[in-house]
């Protein structure tokens, strides 16, 4: 039998590479979502074009899939209302390019020391260089690549609202106003945390909540809110 190669992953070692459960991994991969192919009877993947899926391709996924990857994670995923700081949202920024809005960003949050600025802002550049991580009605999620080396200890979500919605590259051709940012300490929270906020991206009372809130606090309340609506005591989808 020929062996895979070292670029090539087997189910059991895909489990170590995204940190997911196997049936999950599984799942996914019998639907198509996730690249794969079986060989003699054995899922193998490969490495660059999963994470190529994992990195451009959750906003594509359909909601019953992005459920599935976060309900997988111990104790339903990372909290996005627990990593989201009221001092995290920045609202009514004046941001007028594409350009100018991560160190924007990354300049104005609340970060614990030791936190290099200028890494967060350079691997937010390196990701948003494979393809615009902008959504749908207004949305965009940045985030640094989900390999390579972690710009933080810790799960730290921010919100930025800007002041006039700029061009972002968004597939509906609308421009960008509400801004996720993720910056995840370890990969299965990256996915867990992108796979939440792109299906809260989708609920059609929530860029009218984001645009309406007046200060951080009712941000975060009302993001835990949403949260607990869309992932507690919901039967996950087949």
């Amino acid at each position: 039998m020929t062996q895979p190669s070292t670029d090539t992953l087997l189910l059991s070692e895909l489990v170590q590479h995204v940190q997911l459960p196997p049936r999950v991994l599984d799942r996914v991969a019998r639907r198509g979502v996730l690249p794969g192919s079986r060989v003699a009877g054995r899922w193998q993947f490969s490495r660059e074009e999963v994470d190529r899926c994992l990195d451009l391709g959750m906003p594509g996924w359909s909601d019953g899939h992005l459920r599935t990857v976060a309900r997988a994670l111990p104790e339903g995923g990372p909290s996005l209302a627990r990593a989201l700081k009221a001092p995290n949202v920045l609202l009514n920024l004046p941001v007028q390019s594409h350009p100018d809005c991560f160190a924007r960003v990354v300049a104005s949050l609340s970060l614990p020391a030791g936190v290099d600025r200028g890494l967060l802002t350079r691997r937010l550049v390196q990701r948003e260089a494979l393809c615009s991580t902008a959504l749908d009605h207004g949305f965009a999620v940045p985030h640094t690549l989900r390999t390579g080396p972690r710009a933080v200890a810790e799960n730290i979500v921010a919100f930025a609202r800007m002041l006039r919605p700029i061009p972002f590259g968004a597939h509906d051709g609308e421009r960008t106003d509400l801004f996720f940012f993720v910056f995840a300490a370890e990969q299965a929270a990256h996915l867990g945390l992108l796979s939440k906020i792109v299906m809260l991206a989708r609920v059609p009372m929530m860029a009218r909540l984001l645009r309406a809130a007046k200060t951080p606090e009712e941000v975060v309340a009302d993001l835990c809110g949403i949260e607990r609506w869309l992932f507690t005591g919901e039967v996950e989808e087949e």
